[in-house]
């Protein structure tokens, strides 16, 4: 009896995001999408008039520093939110 199985790495990689927190599937490249998160915020030119953070600038900005490639661009992006939301909410606390 032999079963054909369509492997398809990605497609695990996306389920397995939809059910788990990203940064828990890789850490490490969450750890650099955080920084570069961190490093865009701080940056004046991704603030608004009101001194909001214009997370359009931000996410551009994330994006061509690390260049992801199209295996891994559905993970950048859980990742990138996942680094946003923890950053906003440390500026809250602040």
């Amino acid at each position: 009896m032999t079963a054909t199985t369509n492997y398809n790495p990605i497609g695990w990689a996306n389920r397995v995001i939809k059910t788990h927190k990203a940064r828990s599937i890789a850490p490490d490249f969450y750890r650099v999408v955080e920084n570069q998160v961190r490093l865009a915020v701080a940056r004046d030119e991704n603030r608004l008039e009101d001194g909001s953070i214009n997370w359009n600038f931000v996410d551009a900005d994330c994006y061509m520093a690390i260049n992801p490639t199209s295996q891994c661009r559905n993970l950048y992006m859980e990742l990138f939110d996942e680094a946003c939301e923890a950053v906003e909410k440390e500026m809250e606390v602040a």
